[in-house]
């Protein structure tokens, strides 16, 4: 029996010798050639991801949430973080990243080096799994976690997914490691990983929730298998049976997917998971009810293997685990102690704020937005994870079902969450590429069939336009909104310019006054502008209503093309030449989006989509931003911070147009028809926040003859509105 074919819980010692004696004989023999050893190329493959994951870490201008992780981070090195807030998610991430400014100095690269880190360190944990995933298993889910599109994307990203993704794995990999052999010092790292993923984001009750519904699958799966063997169909107690397995596994899909849709639709979301859990329950105390009777009459009785290691440490271990757990947690929420009254925010503030979004639908995606978005990318891994699930049903191991489940769970969960959004695809895809490499590695096995060296050309080629894929992603489209992993909140390439331009008038105003230039910014859409000019003198903050100076005092302003006012709902465009006489103005994208049409997906909208980024159509959302900035200098603590939320969750929601495909008609908004009248052209999903770049005279000319480059590179992008888009 080889390791990949091992059920779980190995039952002789002949088994275990032969399995050490395979891992420790590492290596691969392809066509007569020895190659190194499996340690080896993971540890390349790490090198490799890391090298992707730096290069050029800073050159994209930061996303609306990668510069509120940049500057919370900076607020904590510099002494004025004062708690945990969940609409920002976990406070861990602040911590790490302020230290990194402190060693590394206050850039976009080090507010995102912690990301990369994490999206490297995740390449080598499959070693890990080496047991389960086998030789060829095992390098190949080291080269999906480095070359994946998603991951590489969210890896050069200053948000806390690629963070999520390693802390998820290094869970998983820990918790089958204390099952296979359970030690304190597992549970213990266990414990901690699991404080640390608390700690950064809120979805790790998710990740709780459905780690105990595996666990009762595996738990019924092993008294399953008891019950056989007492009836004389089975002689493996710790072999987990396929039919059962995959049964188990959908009535928890089934189970899992009405509760969340039911719940969703009723509002009663917690009571209804709380029902499903007490089916499974009962479920797992039926299949047991024939085992626990046979304790009475036999007198070797032996627990499942589950809960024989689940004991194995005593309750002196689990204190032990606990206590860091506790501990790390206290030390996480209360800010290394200097808020002591925040202890239980983890719990008590980010179940309010999680439940409060349910409504939310940010983003406005449909509820199968993952089943579009992840093929789109990751195509080559959902077909062979296709194979692995099939081989890992067949053959069930702790593992296969481990990724089966999360893989299923994680679809269900984050389809009927109350946001869906691009980097989010990144929990159901790793349970994806693991299962991907089990089924490599079940192709490996069956090299020697004549049809192999067909599929072995078809895979390196898809494995080549997927690594294009991720490269072409990351790099030079890494701000292009045509990219679904670009999302709305993606900064483009003109704010760059913008901060350039800056740095060329504040030079000039120094020469010329001996101070950099006095620059004026609306308020309404401060990301990423706080971040990149939160060390700035001569800056001044106005809202939409008052407007800004017009005494001609702001040597630079910076100003929205369409300035709406909260308070009366009021909304102009802005015309420089009739109202700024004294000003030179460039419109520009400061970010910009693309909100598809699903409809015109499916395969052959994939296969274009991958060519040439054509775009899928649909009505426009004209001036759309998503929900409104939340003013962090205000007081009222988490209530009032989430009435602000849905309050501009509620303004965008209502000012978002719905999809539907204009075929060359005029487009209206239905909201108000006068508002926007456009022939539909093609690029009705594309759309940016638009702003003029306002230079006083006494500057403008100067600007022009010392680089004229940066006003020069606000040239159209390929998606924008239609006053700045390319085509």
């Amino acid at each position: 029996m080889s390791s990949i074919d091992m059920p779980a819980g190995l039952s002789t010692k002949s088994e275990a010798a032969t399995t050490e004696a395979n891992i420790n004989d590492d290596r691969l023999v392809v066509g007569g050639f020895r190659v190194p050893r499996i340690s080896t190329i993971v540890v390349l493959l790490v090198a490799l991801a890391l090298a992707l994951r730096l290069w050029e870490l800073g050159e994209r201008p930061l996303h609306h949430d990668e510069s509120l992780d940049a500057w919370w981070s900076w607020r904590f090195r510099n002494g004025l973080y004062t708690g945990y807030d969940p609409v920002y998610h976990g406070p861990l991430r602040f911590y790490v990243t302020a230290g990194f400014y402190q060693v590394f100095g206050e850039t976009d690269a080090v507010a995102r080096l912690f990301s990369a880190l994490t999206g490297t360190a995740v390449v080598g944990l499959p070693w890990f799994l080496r047991r389960e995933l086998g030789r060829a298993g095992t390098i190949a889910a080291a080269v999906a976690l480095t070359i994946s599109p998603t991951m590489l994307y969210y890896s050069r990203f200053g948000r806390e997914d690629a963070q999520m993704v390693f802390l998820t794995l290094l869970a998983m990999v820990l918790g089958l490691s204390y099952l296979r052999t359970p030690r304190i010092s597992t549970a213990t790292g266990l414990a901690f990983t699991l404080a640390c993923s608390f700690a950064i984001k809120e979805s790790t009750y998710l990740f709780g929730l459905l780690l105990a519904v595996f666990l009762l699958i595996i738990l019924a799966a092993q008294f399953d298998a008891q019950n056989r063997v007492a009836l004389g169909t089975e002689t493996d107690p710790t072999k987990l049976n396929p039919a059962f397995i995959s049964a188990t596994l959908l009535f928890a899909s089934t189970g899992l997917t009405v509760a969340a849709v039911v719940g969703h639709l009723s509002g009663e979301l917690f009571p209804l998971i709380g029902l499903y859990m007490a089916a499974l329950v009962s479920f797992v105390w039926a299949t047991a009810l024939p085992h626990l009777r046979a304790r009475h009459a036999v007198p070797d009785y032996e627990w499942p293997p589950l809960v024989k290691a689940i004991g194995a440490i005593g309750f002196g271990g689990w204190a032990v685990a606990l206590g860091v757990f506790a501990v790390s947690w206290l030390l996480f929420f209360t800010v290394w102690f200097r808020e002591p009254g925040d202890w239980a925010t983890g719990f008590t503030s980010a179940i309010q704020y999680w439940d409060s979004q349910q409504e939310v639908n940010r983003g406005g995606q449909p509820w199968y937005y993952y089943f579009y978005a992840l093929p789109i990318y990751e195509w080559l891994f959902v077909v062979l994870a296709v194979i692995g699930v099939w081989r890992g049903l067949r053959k069930p191991t702790m593992m296969s079902v481990l990724m089966v489940w999360f893989a299923v769970g994680s679809l269900i969960l984050y389809s009927y969450a109350g946001e869906r959004m691009p980097w989010l695809i990144t929990h159901p895809l790793l349970p994806i590429l693991l299962l991907a490499a089990l089924g490599v590695q079940h192709l490996w096995q069956h090299r020697h069939s004549a049809a192999m060296p067909a599929v072995a050309v078809a895979l390196g080629l898809a494995l080549l336009f997927t690594t294009g894929t991720a490269i072409r992603t990351s790099f030079p489209n890494g701000a292009d909104s045509r990219e679904i992993l670009s999302q709305a909140g993606q900064a483009t390439t003109h704010l760059t310019s913008a901060l350039d331009r800056l740095d060329t008038i504040d030079g000039i105003a120094m020469r010329e006054t001996g101070q950099p230039a006095r620059v004026a910014i609306g308020s309404a859409n401060a990301w990423p502008y706080s971040w990149y000019l939160r060390d700035r003198t001569n800056l001044t903050w106005f809202d939409s209503c008052m407007g800004p100076p017009t005494d001609g005092s702001a040597d630079v302003i910076i100003i929205d093309r369409f300035l709406t006012c909260t308070q009366d709902n009021t909304s102009r465009d802005i015309q420089p030449q009739e109202e700024f006489l004294d000003y030179q103005s460039t419109l520009f994208a400061m970010r910009s989006w693309w909100v598809p049409t699903y409809t015109d997906a499916g395969p052959l909208g994939w296969i274009q989509y991958a060519l040439d980024r054509s775009l899928w159509e649909q009505n426009p959302n004209f001036g759309f931003v998503g929900v409104g900035e939340v003013a962090e200098e205000l007081d009222g603590g988490i209530g009032a911070t989430l009435d602000r939320l849905k309050e501009g969750a509620d303004t965008s929601a209502n000012g978002f147009i719905g999809f539907a495909g204009a075929d060359g008609e005029l487009v209206r908004d239905p909201v108000d028809p006068d508002r926007f009248v456009e022939a539909d052209d093609g690029r009705d999903g594309c759309g940016s926040v638009d702003q003029w770049f306002l230079v006083h005279n006494r500057f403008a000319f100067s600007e022009r003859v010392v680089d004229p480059a940066p006003i020069n590179a606000m040239l159209p992008l390929r998606c924008a509105s239609d006053l700045l888009s390319a085509d």
